[in-house]
């Protein structure tokens, strides 16, 4: 089996630089054969594992976060290559879906003694994503997110995210095509969960299934930051759709328009503005799990 580990050293706000020295010298040590490649801008982590696809490579395994798992996943799309989730990253949220060990080193293992299962895929234009996309607030927290410095750890910026647009934040009047069905309301947040975590530990939605071939679609109408604020920390546990203002269903399609500018984020990634049309691709790419006991 031919492995290759395509490590993004940035990853974790600088931790992937430092912990995957010592783990590749004890995979070496333990006998693992495999080879490595290292991004050094952002978006490489696609075009490397394109490349170690065409090149043959079984197994092909993201050191990093979320954001380099989605980057190599893409890249293997339609490809016989497995991707393998090695969680070095600030949020490491779609391996738990998934059964891979938080220790990056039971994960890097992986690749060699675990088992490839399917999962689905979502796209929105010419790009794909792995675990949850969002619209309005998130985005807008992901924004944020991303521009802190890079010594600040996982849950911490995201915190910091959400505080800093509560009070600016508002619901805006939008329409949702989800499978023909036409809803317009004024939305807050709306998240299509291919997974069920996203920012560091928050389970938006948490009756996501990975390979049912939907999205599960949870939005909220005519938020305030008061809402806001008494819903947040229910997320954590996915007891948030309790709420009255907060709204579910399930679709394989579903497009999103707006009359003013709404931001939009995919795996954390900020995309762009609204109008966004996300599309599931069933069981488009391998994934490795631990193997049944």
């Amino acid at each position: 089996m031919r492995v290759c580990y395509v490590v993004n050293p940035a990853a974790g706000r600088g931790r992937t630089e430092k912990l995957w020295p010592p783990l590749g010298r004890r995979l070496q040590a333990e006998g693992y054969e495999f080879d490595v490649l290292y991004t050094s801008r952002p978006r490489e982590a696609t075009e490397l594992a394109r490349q170690a696809a065409r090149e043959g490579y079984d197994r092909v395994a993201a050191v990093g976060g979320d954001g380099t798992a989605c980057e190599v996943g893409e890249g293997l799309v339609g490809s016989d290559a497995a991707l393998v989730l090695v969680p070095c990253g600030t949020g490491n949220d779609l391996r738990k879906p998934l059964g891979v060990p938080k220790d990056p080193l039971a994960a890097a293992r992986l690749a060699f003694m675990g088992a490839p299962r399917p999962m689905d895929v979502g796209q929105v234009g010419a790009r794909y994503f792995l675990n949850v996309a969002g619209v309005g607030f998130d985005a807008e927290v992901a924004r944020e997110v991303n521009r802190l410095p890079k010594y600040f750890g996982g849950t911490v910026p995201y915190l910091w995210g959400v505080a800093k647009k509560l009070t600016s934040h508002r619901s805006v009047p939008m329409r949702i095509d989800a499978d023909g069905q036409v809803i317009e309301e004024r939305v807050y947040l709306l998240a299509l969960g291919n997974g069920q975590w996203y920012g560091a530990g928050m389970k938006i939605t948490p009756d996501a299934v990975i390979d049912d071939g939907l999205f599960d679609v949870v939005y909220a109408v005519d938020f305030n930051a008061w809402d806001a604020i008494l819903t947040v920390p229910k997320v954590y546990s996915g007891a948030h759709l309790g709420h009255p203002k907060l709204r579910q269903l399930r679709a394989r399609r579903v497009q999103i328009t707006a009359d003013q500018p709404v931001a939009y984020h995919i795996d954390g990634e900020e995309q762009g503005y609204l109008p966004a049309t996300f599309g599931i691709i069933p069981r488009a790419l391998q994934v490795v799990v631990p193997p049944t006991p």
